[in-house]
């Protein structure tokens, strides 16, 4: 029989889950649980501990974490197999389980494990948690299932943040299809950059513009590819001089008449102009827009 001397690591395996517990007669077991040693390492434990020795399941007691959830005393009495029904109705997705499908219940009933089993409670006013147990069988030395023992942890403060991330994850796809829609309707090409000047989005005016065919810079330098000159001097555009890398260093371009050649060979003049904006949106990255604004655009 364990006894006071016990290991702890031991004791705390068991109660826990991690070890198969010893094989004990309900008596034993019995003793064990109304032990004020054990009582008291249960109620340091960090997790739920409800412990059943009783096959009809109408006696379950509760450590202090548990007994928490539940919001009874510690190591009060609390089973829905009870004439004393609890004040509160446990959930499986969305259907109330009735006293059987209960995790202590069905480990007591068929002898197996229970893992991960998400529930949540619902009482009278209003407040509900959400409470994943894990339940294990206790045998006597003939293979009877004399008692259960699970684990439980209140999860309810983990899945709102959660549905909070989701829904601000929904919020931005939302947002950025809506400023998607936005960009392709503008009447004006324009180009997306990050703070290095990588080339990120261009809407179809912009590749119109550029002859349905856009080279998408990887930074700053990168710029070199294209072909462009100042249409009043004709002195060609180093990858500095683009208004969009220009932009970067909180320069302002109105109305800048550039030259460029396309990638399909044609060349085109077109004005442009460009500003750093900073995205901050929630969970957003910071990245920098640019405007080409308005122009005629002349073939040659």
């Amino acid at each position: 029989m364990l006894n006071e001397q016990k290991n702890l690591k031991e004791l705390v395996a068991i109660i826990q889950l991690k070890q198969q517990p010893p094989v004990l007669d309900i008596e034993e077991w019995k003793q064990l649980f109304n032990n004020q040693l054990f009582q008291i390492i249960c109620d340091q434990l960090p997790i739920g501990i409800s412990i059943c020795i009783d096959p009809s399941c109408r006696e379950i007691r509760h450590n202090t974490v548990a007994a928490e959830f539940f919001r009874i005393n510690a190591w009060d009495n609390l089973s829905h197999s009870s004439p004393d029904i609890p004040t509160f109705k446990m959930f499986m997705n969305d259907t109330e389980m009735l006293p059987e499908e209960m995790p202590i219940q069905r480990s007591m009933r068929s002898g197996q494990t229970i893992k991960a089993h998400e529930v949540f409670l619902l009482w009278e006013d209003g407040i509900k948690k959400i409470i994943v147990f894990n339940s294990r069988p206790l045998f006597d030395a003939n293979g009877k299932v004399i008692g259960a023992v699970a684990t439980s942890e209140d999860i309810t403060e983990r899945k709102r943040r959660e549905q909070e991330r989701e829904n601000l994850l929904q919020e931005i796809d939302r947002e950025r299809a809506r400023s998607q829609a936005i960009i392709e309707a503008l009447p004006v090409g324009l180009f997306l950059t990050d703070a290095q000047g990588k080339l990120l989005l261009v809407n179809d005016v912009a590749y119109d513009v550029c002859g349905g065919e856009v080279y998408f810079a990887s930074d700053a330098s990168d710029y070199s590819f294209y072909k462009c000159w100042w249409t009043d001097t004709g002195e060609k555009l180093t990858p500095e001089d683009f208004p969009l890398i220009r932009s970067l260093k909180g320069e302002i371009y109105k109305n800048a008449t550039i030259d460029f050649e396309r990638l399909n060979g044609y060349s085109i003049t077109s004005r442009h102009g460009a500003r750093i904006t900073v995205d901050t949106s929630p969970g957003g990255t910071t990245f920098f827009t640019r405007f080409p604004l308005p122009s005629s655009n002349v073939m040659v």
